[in-house]
């Protein structure tokens, strides 16, 4: 909705059945009427290990994904991810934002091809890991090595965790308002929440990824701290990240969200979603 603060330049899709999930996105481009085109990405992590749900069955990277519905299946959305990260970033040196809401299998798959592309990314603002607590989060467990492969580009990375986001729930009073909005792009997230809720059987949505992208609109949203991490790539803390405030051997350097100003963050959503 704000769409005088940054140039959206394309959307990505990541992790299990990406086509589904760019259709998805496509639809709501075109409720707001962006003419933004969506790329699929990959489906699967660099171990091709995908971390199951109870309700998954078959070829997890072909599970219909809980929001998608035939009719967005006729959406004009397009292959090549990977290669779309590496033009933009290439065309746009310096001036690029990846902003990262999920696995970041394309992005570590962009640097592995073209390395060079690390030096010409402006930043990384990904939601994702948890940094204060030594916890496994989704988005790394998902891809493990992506997140190793992308720490060790040192990319400038700023990372938006757990240690904020959970600080950021949807509560009673802001779901009512969402809930009555004849808004149609707030009537058709509600949709999908409901479609989430069923399918996941989750009480409440936390506002994960509006929270790092917010940090754009109002930089005081979040405070960024200096840090060393190493991710953990295999066994019982797999998707953890370790995190040292001294340099380390085989840490690299990161920055990540300490602090959030929830005031000015609610205040984001509810100008954003009338």
């Amino acid at each position: 909705k704000n769409k005088d603060v940054f140039d959206l330049l394309a959307v990505t899709t990541v992790f299990k059945n990406t086509k589904e999930r760019a259709l998805q996105a496509k639809e709501m481009l075109e409720i707001e009427n962006r003419d933004i085109d969506v790329y699929y990405g990959e489906s699967t992590p660099f171990d091709k290990v995908i971390p199951p749900f109870e309700k998954d069955k078959g070829d997890l990277t072909k599970v219909d994904t809980p929001q998608y519905a035939k009719t967005m299946a006729d959406k004009k959305v397009y292959d090549g991810a990977v290669k779309k990260i590496i033009d933009l970033v290439n065309k746009y040196p310096n001036e690029v934002i990846i902003i990262t809401i999920g696995p970041i299998t394309n992005l570590a798959k962009a640097i592995e091809i073209e390395p060079s592309i690390v030096k010409k990314i402006k930043m990384v603002l990904a939601m994702g890991g948890r940094y204060e607590l030594f916890s496994p989060e989704w988005n790394v467990m998902c891809d493990a090595v992506a997140y190793d492969i992308v720490f060790k580009s040192n990319v400038p990375f700023y990372g938006v965790g757990l240690d904020v986001t959970l600080k950021c729930p949807v509560e009673e009073e802001l779901f009512n308002k969402l809930s009555l909005s004849n808004d149609p792009l707030t009537k058709r997230i509600m949709i999908y929440f409901d479609r989430w809720k069923k399918f996941f059987n989750f009480d409440k949505s936390v506002l994960h990824d509006p929270l790092a992208v917010s940090y754009l609109i109002d930089s005081e949203v979040l405070t960024f701290k200096d840090a060393y991490v190493k991710t953990i790539t295999s066994g019982d803390m797999k998707g953890s990240v370790e995190v040292s405030s001294e340099p380390k051997e085989g840490f690299n350097k990161i920055k990540y969200a300490e602090k959030v100003n929830c005031d000015r963050f609610y205040k984001i959503i509810n100008e954003s979603f009338k």
